[in-house]
């Protein structure tokens, strides 16, 4: 008892004492006041209805879900005729650069013809030829990111 009663007697004495313990607890009661007051209440739009509670959810299409199926059977004659259809394309376009280039230097051979008409043709084939080229590069730096960085399937007809 001989602390409750110092505690009034200085509360007594000293008045001002008893708002160094009123003062937080008013303000800790105002603040949960406007906190339940102006908080937003989690309320959904609308409560789903049966027939989009009984709705199926449809697996989006991506990499994994369409591979998922070959890893589990170790299907693995599905991933050699892949291999095999990029080593095709591969191929192709080696040999579609191997043409252009036998084209660019026959053109370009053409530039030393003493006709103006000949040489005119030359420049404006090798042009086209370095174009065509350039996009069959582009074409094997775009197959070769996709394989490497994203593992996406790129010769098997998905993309060209």
């Amino acid at each position: 008892m001989s602390i409750l009663s110092t505690m009034f007697s200085n509360i007594i004495a000293y008045p001002l004492v008893i708002f160094r313990f009123l003062i937080p607890a008013v303000m800790l009661f105002i603040m949960v006041f406007v906190v339940k007051h102006y908080s937003k209440r989690g309320v959904p739009d609308d409560y789903p209805t049966d027939s989009q509670k009984k709705e199926q959810f449809d697996v989006p299409d991506n990499y994994i879900n369409q591979e998922y199926p070959h890893v589990r059977d170790n299907d693995i004659d599905y991933y050699m005729n892949k291999v095999s259809k990029d080593f095709e394309s591969v191929k192709d376009m080696i040999e579609q650069y191997r043409y252009y280039i036998k084209q660019y230097r026959k053109y370009t051979e053409m530039l030393n013809s003493p006709s103006r008409r000949r040489r005119k043709r030359a420049r404006e084939e090798r042009e086209r030829i370095f174009s065509e080229i350039s996009r069959i590069y582009d074409q094997l730096a775009r197959m070769k990111f996709d394989k490497l960085i994203l593992g996406e399937d790129y010769g098997s007809g998905g993309r060209s």
